[in-house]
């Protein structure tokens, strides 16, 4: 079976049911809110990082997170929909990993592409949460 784990994804709602066809799983609950829809899977094999690959592949927009698993650390997740999945680890078993490096100056430019990431992230769930943010964003 594989290496399994919990796994939350929140996507926009008008991607949901695309989702949930690529991602080959029955969502263990669903929440719904008037512009994202919540996922909530168990005992799913890798962090579902395959499918994540291919939801973000095919232009969905999602953000999420998951346990960790026997090879990989618990993580964040998020995808704007136009390219990759990004991660950003979390969790005590994850610092190290983060800040490896073999100079300082390695080690502080890993910590600012992780600080990127965080807000990249955080845009993504503002602009996921409320249609009209890059409007109000761009008035501003």
């Amino acid at each position: 079976m594989g290496d399994r784990c919990w796994v939350e994804v929140t996507v926009r709602k008008d991607h949901a049911e695309r989702f949930l066809e690529i991602a080959g799983y029955d969502p263990e609950s669903r929440h719904e809110t008037e512009h994202v829809v919540e996922f909530e899977f168990q005992e799913v094999n890798y962090g579902m990082g395959h499918q994540l690959d291919e939801a973000a592949a095919s232009g969905l927009e999602f953000y999420g997170q998951h346990t960790a698993g026997d090879s990989y650390g618990c993580a964040e997740f998020f995808t704007d929909g136009k390219g990759s999945v990004e991660y950003i680890p979390t969790g005590d078993d994850n610092y190290g990993v983060v800040v490896s490096g073999s100079t300082p100056s390695e080690r502080w430019a890993r910590l600012r592409e992780l600080e990127t990431r965080i807000a990249q992230r955080s845009e993504l769930v503002r602009r996921m949460s409320n249609p009209l943010y890059d409007l109000i964003k761009e008035s501003a």
